[in-house]
């Protein structure tokens, strides 16, 4: 579908494979009046009871990273909240019951169906005063990944193009229709990789060279590739690429890594924490452990 197309991109891949590892795999420490317990409610053990933990919790990175937003419907009994599951974000439609921006009454459609910020817990990887929806780095940057897209189709036509010739039969003889099309005939014939190839008819063969133009997609991927590291926050060093002019040591690998945990990873945890924590009742919060 087309809320997955960036996927299909490998940098992209790669990038959202990270974050869910990075994030999934971190334990979860309940906080009650700010001390933490040894007790962990089954809501927070297992959020959807079809699901594991781990899964729900890569669900709402994916959402964010690509969508900008994530949506929890929440299942309760009474005022406990029982289990949640993960929405499509492109098929949640976010609206207002009133017509105040500063102090939205918020209502959430899905599948024909209306709920209102009670039953739906709405996460934004970056929230836009007076924007219903978030921002997410994939969405936001729309044009750079379409960009790689582009870049990544015309590599993959460069060797398959039938207006991409690689060579030519050249002659210094006048050649007719009947002639030219039972020499290319012939040059095309089926033969093993090491088959020697004979022309006649005065014929010869010219290799046609790659255009700058044609090698230039090479450089065109690995600036991409950069980019899109760069836009989803990760080091490129964990992303398998290379920055022209960087001297990897590590320090500077170190200090990388602890900017990916405080500006990257904590923009997806901190809001997963204030859903989990909407999901307990007053006094009780969550926080990622991250020693």
């Amino acid at each position: 579908t087309a809320a997955t197309d960036p996927l299909r991109i490998s940098t992209v891949f790669r990038g959202v494979q990270v974050l869910q590892t990075a994030i999934s795999g971190l334990p979860i420490d309940v906080y009650v009046d700010g001390v933490r317990t040894a007790r962990q409610p089954a809501i927070i053990r297992q959020p959807d009871t079809r699901r594991s933990r781990r899964d729900v919790i890569s669900d709402l990175v994916a959402s964010m990273c690509l969508d900008g937003n994530a949506f929890l419907r929440v299942r309760r009994f009474g005022d406990e909240a029982v289990s949640c599951e993960v929405l499509p974000p492109h098929l949640v439609t976010v609206s207002m019951a009133n017509d105040d921006i500063a102090a939205p009454d918020l209502r959430y459609s899905y599948d024909g169906k209306s709920y209102t910020a009670r039953d739906v817990i709405h996460l934004k990887f970056l929230n836009v005063p007076g924007a219903l929806r978030g921002l997410g780095p994939i969405s936001a940057a729309r044009e750079e990944v379409e960009g790689a897209a582009m870049a990544r189709d015309y590599k993959a036509r460069f060797y398959t193009d039938s207006s991409n010739i690689k060579g030519y039969l050249k002659s210094d003889q006048r050649m007719t229709e009947e002639l030219a099309k039972g020499a290319k005939a012939a040059w095309k014939a089926n033969g093993d990789a090491l088959d020697i190839k004979v022309l006649g008819s005065n014929l010869s063969y010219v290799p046609l060279e790659l255009k700058p133009a044609d090698l230039q997609f090479l450089e065109t991927q690995k600036f991409d590739t950069t980019q899109i590291a760069r836009l989803l926050g990760i080091p490129a060093s964990i992303m398998l690429a290379a920055v022209d002019g960087s001297n990897l040591t590590y320090s500077n690998i170190e200090q990388a890594w602890l900017e990916f945990a405080d500006y990257t990873l904590a923009a997806y945890t901190g809001e997963i924490e204030e859903a989990f924590s909407q999901l307990l009742p007053a006094g009780q919060s969550v926080r990622f452990d991250w020693d």
